[in-house]
Protein backbone atom coordinates (compact mmCIF):
# COMPACT_ATOMS: atom_id res chain seq x y z
CA UNK A 1 0.00 0.00 0.00
CA UNK A 2 1.63 3.30 -1.06
CA UNK A 3 1.80 5.89 1.70
CA UNK A 4 2.46 9.59 1.16
CA UNK A 5 3.83 11.68 4.00
CA UNK A 6 3.71 15.47 3.62
CA UNK A 7 5.81 17.41 6.13
CA UNK A 8 5.68 21.15 6.75
CA UNK A 9 9.09 22.54 7.73
CA UNK A 10 10.22 26.08 8.56
CA UNK A 11 11.13 28.26 5.59
CA UNK A 12 14.90 28.32 6.37
CA UNK A 13 14.98 24.64 5.40
CA UNK A 14 15.22 25.66 1.74
CA UNK A 15 18.81 26.82 2.02
CA UNK A 16 19.84 23.46 3.43
CA UNK A 17 17.74 21.25 1.14
CA UNK A 18 20.31 19.97 -1.32
CA UNK A 19 19.61 16.64 -3.06
CA UNK A 20 22.35 14.95 -1.03
CA UNK A 21 21.01 16.17 2.30
CA UNK A 22 17.38 15.32 1.52
CA UNK A 23 18.44 11.88 0.34
CA UNK A 24 20.45 11.28 3.51
CA UNK A 25 17.57 12.30 5.78
CA UNK A 26 15.12 10.16 3.84
CA UNK A 27 17.45 7.14 4.04
CA UNK A 28 17.79 7.62 7.79
CA UNK A 29 14.03 7.87 8.28
CA UNK A 30 12.99 5.04 5.98
CA UNK A 31 15.91 2.62 6.22
CA UNK A 32 17.04 3.19 9.80
CA UNK A 33 20.38 4.33 11.16
CA UNK A 34 23.05 4.11 8.52
CA UNK A 35 20.50 3.99 5.68
CA UNK A 36 21.52 2.96 2.16
CA UNK A 37 20.67 -0.68 2.83
CA UNK A 38 19.20 -1.49 -0.56
CA UNK A 39 20.12 -0.58 -4.12
CA UNK A 40 16.50 -0.47 -5.28
CA UNK A 41 14.77 1.86 -2.86
CA UNK A 42 11.00 1.46 -2.40
CA UNK A 43 10.37 5.15 -1.85
CA UNK A 44 10.61 8.56 -3.45
CA UNK A 45 11.55 11.95 -2.01
CA UNK A 46 10.40 15.23 -3.49
CA UNK A 47 12.47 18.40 -3.24
CA UNK A 48 11.46 21.12 -0.83
CA UNK A 49 8.80 23.44 -2.24
CA UNK A 50 6.99 26.53 -1.02
CA UNK A 51 3.88 25.77 1.04
CA UNK A 52 2.94 29.12 2.62
CA UNK A 53 4.56 32.26 3.97
CA UNK A 54 5.99 30.47 7.00
CA UNK A 55 7.05 27.08 5.75
CA UNK A 56 8.07 24.68 3.01
CA UNK A 57 6.68 21.26 2.16
CA UNK A 58 8.57 18.01 1.81
CA UNK A 59 6.99 14.81 0.52
CA UNK A 60 8.06 11.22 1.03
CA UNK A 61 6.24 8.32 -0.62
CA UNK A 62 6.62 4.71 0.51
CA UNK A 63 5.92 2.30 -2.35
CA UNK A 64 6.53 -1.21 -1.02
CA UNK A 65 3.55 -3.39 -0.25
CA UNK A 66 3.69 -4.89 3.24
CA UNK A 67 6.19 -3.55 5.78
CA UNK A 68 5.98 0.19 6.51
CA UNK A 69 8.83 2.08 8.23
CA UNK A 70 7.80 3.41 11.66
CA UNK A 71 8.80 6.95 10.65
CA UNK A 72 6.02 7.00 8.06
CA UNK A 73 3.41 6.21 10.69
CA UNK A 74 4.94 8.29 13.50
CA UNK A 75 6.97 11.10 11.88
CA UNK A 76 9.70 12.72 13.96
CA UNK A 77 9.09 16.08 15.58
CA UNK A 78 12.46 17.36 14.40
CA UNK A 79 14.75 16.74 11.43
CA UNK A 80 18.42 17.47 11.04
CA UNK A 81 19.06 18.78 7.53
CA UNK A 82 22.75 19.46 7.07
CA UNK A 83 23.79 21.79 9.92
CA UNK A 84 20.21 22.78 10.79
CA UNK A 85 17.82 21.23 13.30
CA UNK A 86 14.32 21.84 11.97
CA UNK A 87 11.06 21.42 13.81
CA UNK A 88 8.32 19.61 11.90
CA UNK A 89 5.32 21.96 12.03
CA UNK A 90 2.83 19.51 10.54
CA UNK A 91 2.72 15.96 9.20
CA UNK A 92 -0.07 14.54 7.03
CA UNK A 93 -0.24 10.90 5.97
CA UNK A 94 -2.32 9.63 3.05
CA UNK A 95 -2.75 6.05 1.84
CA UNK A 96 -4.01 4.47 -1.37
CA UNK A 97 -4.28 0.83 -2.37
CA UNK A 98 -2.57 -0.42 -5.52
CA UNK A 99 -5.85 -2.15 -6.33
CA UNK A 100 -7.54 1.25 -6.37
CA UNK A 101 -4.95 2.74 -8.71
CA UNK A 102 -5.24 -0.31 -10.97
CA UNK A 103 -8.92 0.50 -11.50
CA UNK A 104 -8.08 3.71 -13.39
CA UNK A 105 -10.07 3.96 -16.63
CA UNK A 106 -8.36 3.18 -19.95
CA UNK A 107 -6.67 6.14 -21.60
CA UNK A 108 -6.12 6.80 -25.28
CA UNK A 109 -3.55 9.38 -24.35
CA UNK A 110 -2.02 11.12 -21.39
CA UNK A 111 -0.37 14.37 -20.44
CA UNK A 112 2.62 14.27 -18.11
CA UNK A 113 3.95 17.25 -16.20
CA UNK A 114 7.61 16.91 -15.32
CA UNK A 115 7.70 18.94 -12.13
CA UNK A 116 11.37 18.48 -11.27
CA UNK A 117 14.39 17.70 -13.46
CA UNK A 118 13.75 14.32 -15.05
CA UNK A 119 16.33 12.26 -16.87
CA UNK A 120 16.80 8.62 -17.83
CA UNK A 121 19.49 6.05 -18.36
CA UNK A 122 20.01 4.39 -21.72
CA UNK A 123 22.90 1.95 -21.82
CA UNK A 124 24.88 3.94 -19.27
CA UNK A 125 24.18 7.35 -20.83
CA UNK A 126 21.92 10.05 -19.41
CA UNK A 127 19.00 10.97 -21.69
CA UNK A 128 16.97 14.12 -21.06
CA UNK A 129 14.18 13.74 -23.62
CA UNK A 130 11.20 11.84 -22.13
CA UNK A 131 10.61 9.53 -25.07
CA UNK A 132 7.70 7.11 -24.52
CA UNK A 133 10.06 4.14 -24.30
CA UNK A 134 11.89 5.90 -21.47
CA UNK A 135 9.08 7.69 -19.64
CA UNK A 136 6.42 5.00 -19.89
CA UNK A 137 9.02 2.27 -19.65
CA UNK A 138 10.28 3.74 -16.36
CA UNK A 139 6.77 4.04 -14.91
CA UNK A 140 5.91 0.48 -15.93
CA UNK A 141 9.15 -0.91 -14.50
CA UNK A 142 8.56 0.85 -11.17
CA UNK A 143 4.94 -0.33 -11.06
CA UNK A 144 6.08 -3.91 -11.57
CA UNK A 145 8.71 -3.55 -8.84
CA UNK A 146 6.31 -2.47 -6.11
CA UNK A 147 2.72 -3.44 -7.00
CA UNK A 148 1.36 -6.83 -5.89
CA UNK A 149 2.12 -9.63 -8.34
CA UNK A 150 -1.46 -10.02 -9.67
CA UNK A 151 -1.46 -6.36 -10.75
CA UNK A 152 1.84 -6.35 -12.59
CA UNK A 153 2.12 -6.06 -16.37
CA UNK A 154 3.74 -8.71 -18.52
CA UNK A 155 6.29 -8.39 -21.34
CA UNK A 156 3.50 -8.44 -23.93
CA UNK A 157 1.78 -5.50 -22.22
CA UNK A 158 5.02 -3.54 -22.18
CA UNK A 159 5.86 -4.35 -25.79
CA UNK A 160 2.45 -3.37 -27.15
CA UNK A 161 2.33 -0.11 -25.18
CA UNK A 162 5.78 1.07 -26.17
CA UNK A 163 5.27 0.01 -29.80
CA UNK A 164 2.21 2.21 -30.20
CA UNK A 165 2.81 5.19 -27.88
CA UNK A 166 3.84 8.41 -29.62
CA UNK A 167 4.58 11.93 -28.41
CA UNK A 168 1.91 14.28 -29.80
CA UNK A 169 3.19 17.54 -28.33
CA UNK A 170 5.58 18.84 -25.70
CA UNK A 171 6.75 22.00 -23.98
CA UNK A 172 10.05 21.21 -22.30
CA UNK A 173 13.24 22.88 -21.19
CA UNK A 174 16.43 21.55 -19.65
CA UNK A 175 17.60 22.63 -16.22
CA UNK A 176 20.62 21.89 -14.10
CA UNK A 177 20.51 19.51 -11.18
CA UNK A 178 23.00 17.32 -9.35
CA UNK A 179 23.31 13.81 -7.95
CA UNK A 180 23.58 12.97 -4.27
CA UNK A 181 27.35 12.96 -4.81
CA UNK A 182 27.26 16.47 -6.25
CA UNK A 183 27.85 15.40 -9.85
CA UNK A 184 26.21 17.91 -12.26
CA UNK A 185 23.32 16.61 -14.32
CA UNK A 186 20.69 18.04 -16.64
CA UNK A 187 17.02 17.11 -16.62
CA UNK A 188 13.83 18.10 -18.42
CA UNK A 189 10.95 20.00 -16.86
CA UNK A 190 7.67 20.94 -18.51
CA UNK A 191 4.96 18.93 -20.21
CA UNK A 192 4.74 16.11 -22.71
CA UNK A 193 1.66 14.43 -24.18
CA UNK A 194 1.61 10.82 -25.31
CA UNK A 195 -1.10 9.35 -27.53
CA UNK A 196 -2.08 5.89 -28.67
CA UNK A 197 -3.50 5.41 -32.19
CA UNK A 198 -7.01 4.08 -32.59
CA UNK A 199 -5.66 0.74 -33.78
CA UNK A 200 -3.76 0.18 -30.53
CA UNK A 201 -4.95 -2.75 -28.38
CA UNK A 202 -7.49 -2.12 -25.65
CA UNK A 203 -4.98 -3.58 -23.21
CA UNK A 204 -2.48 -0.83 -24.06
CA UNK A 205 -5.08 1.80 -23.17
CA UNK A 206 -5.69 0.02 -19.88
CA UNK A 207 -1.97 -0.03 -19.08
CA UNK A 208 -1.56 3.64 -20.00
CA UNK A 209 -4.50 4.55 -17.78
CA UNK A 210 -2.94 2.82 -14.78
CA UNK A 211 0.53 4.27 -15.33
CA UNK A 212 -0.92 7.76 -15.71
CA UNK A 213 -2.80 7.42 -12.43
CA UNK A 214 0.29 6.02 -10.69
CA UNK A 215 2.85 8.54 -11.99
CA UNK A 216 2.62 10.91 -9.01
CA UNK A 217 3.32 8.02 -6.64
CA UNK A 218 6.03 6.27 -8.62
CA UNK A 219 8.17 9.03 -10.07
CA UNK A 220 10.11 8.39 -13.27
CA UNK A 221 13.71 8.20 -14.39
CA UNK A 222 16.78 8.52 -12.23
CA UNK A 223 17.35 9.99 -8.75
CA UNK A 224 13.73 9.77 -7.62
CA UNK A 225 14.98 9.44 -4.03
CA UNK A 226 16.67 12.85 -4.11
CA UNK A 227 14.09 15.13 -5.74
CA UNK A 228 14.36 14.33 -9.44
CA UNK A 229 11.70 12.64 -11.55
CA UNK A 230 8.57 14.08 -9.93
CA UNK A 231 5.91 13.48 -12.59
CA UNK A 232 2.18 14.18 -12.56
CA UNK A 233 -0.10 12.35 -14.99
CA UNK A 234 -3.42 13.39 -16.55
CA UNK A 235 -5.47 11.03 -18.75
CA UNK A 236 -6.76 12.40 -22.07
CA UNK A 237 -9.56 9.89 -22.63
Amino acid sequence: MPLTLDLLLPAPAVEHGTPARLHAVACSLLEGEGGHRTQVKPWTAWPLRDADATGVAWRLTWLADGHVPPAMLEPPLQLRLGPADLRVHRAELAAVEYEEVAQAPPAGGAGFHLVTPTYFNREGTDVVLPEPTLLLGSLLRRWNLFAPAPLRFGPEDRGALLEHARVSQFDLRTVRTSTVRGVPRRGAVGSVEVDLPRRSPTRSREVLGVLTAAAELLGAGRATTSGSGVVLGRPKG
